[in-house]
């Protein structure tokens, strides 16, 4: 989970803490979306775990899995922010 912290912190300039923070605002939960998309949906990590990780409830790590495609597909920030961060993944 520390290399998917890791590379957000590259690709979008966001720490753990702004990840955990209650902050809804744009682009942060976007990107809090999207790590947990990657956490939880890629990873194959538990929803418990990432919701734990990203101090988060975790209903809401089993609506950014379900939310993942369809923004994969309407959303083309989050679908080039998505793979940004794949390939930062890959990187490391």
């Amino acid at each position: 989970m520390e290399k998917v912290v890791t590379a957000a912190l590259e690709v979008f300039g966001v720490t753990y803490h702004d990840l955990t923070k209650k902050n809804r605002s744009e682009p942060l939960a976007s990107v809090r979306g999207l790590v947990g998309a990657v956490l939880y949906v890629d990873m194959k990590i538990s929803r418990n775990d990432v919701a734990a990780f990203l101090h988060r409830n975790p209903t809401l790590v089993t609506i950014y899995g379900q939310n993942h495609l369809d923004r994969m597909i309407t959303d083309r920030q989050y679908c080039q922010s998505y793979h940004a961060l794949k390939s930062k993944l890959e990187e490391l």
